[in-house]
C-alpha cells in the first residue's frame, strides 16, 4: 500500500467518523480507536466497564445479553500529531539511536585493540632481546644525596 493511499484513507475514515455522533453505539458499528465505556442491557448482568480499541473495529455482540451499547470517553491522539511531541520526539529518538550505534563502534574498535595487545604480547618473548642475549636484571640505583647538601667523612 502506497503512502498517498494511506493518507487518503486516513483522511476518509477521519470523515466518515466526524461525521457522527460516538455516544450510544450499538454492536455491529464500526468504531474509531479509543477507550470506550460498555454497557450491558436486556439482560443486566454486568456494571458499566471501560475498553480499549485500538484500531478501527466493527464492535461485538456480548456473549450474554442481547442489547449492548458502547460509548466513546476519550480518543487518544497519536503521539506524532500531538502540537507537543512532534517533530523533536523523532529527532531526539534518531540522536540518540546514531549516538548508541556509534558507542557500538567504539567498543568494538576498543575490543579489536586488546585482542591484538593481546597476541603482540602472547608473541613477545620477555626474556630475549632482538641480539639474542638475555635480558638481566637491572640493579638498583644507589641512592645519591641531593645536590647542594653538603656529604660528611666520618
Amino acid at each position: 500500500m502506497s503512502k498517498d493511499t494511506r493518507i487518503s484513507q486516513q483522511s476518509s475514515e477521519e470523515a466518515f467518523f466526524a461525521s457522527r455522533r460516538d455516544a450510544d453505539l450499538s454492536a455491529g458499528v464500526l468504531a474509531r480507536p479509543g477507550i470506550y465505556v460498555v454497557r450491558h442491557c436486556d439482560p443486566i448482568h454486568a456494571l458499566p466497564h471501560e475498553i480499549l480499541i485500538s484500531t478501527a473495529t466493527i464492535l461485538p455482540e456480548c456473549n450474554t445479553c442481547r442489547r449492548v451499547r458502547f460509548s466513546l470517553k476519550s480518543s487518544p491522539q497519536k503521539l506524532d500529531q500531538s502540537e507537543f511531541f512532534g517533530l523533536e520526539s523523532h529527532l531526539l529518538a534518531v540522536r540518540a539511536l546514531y549516538k548508541a550505534r556509534e558507542i557500538d563502534r567504539w567498543v568494538a574498535r576498543s575490543r579489536s585493540f586488546l585482542e591484538e595487545s593481546e597476541q603482540f604480547l602472547a608473541g613477545f618473548d620477555k626474556t630475549a632481546q632482538p641480539n639474542g642475549r638475555e635480558l638481566s636484571p637491572i640493579a638498583p640505583r644507589a641512592k645519591t644525596p641531593p645536590r647542594g647538601s653538603a656529604t660528611r667523612a666520618y
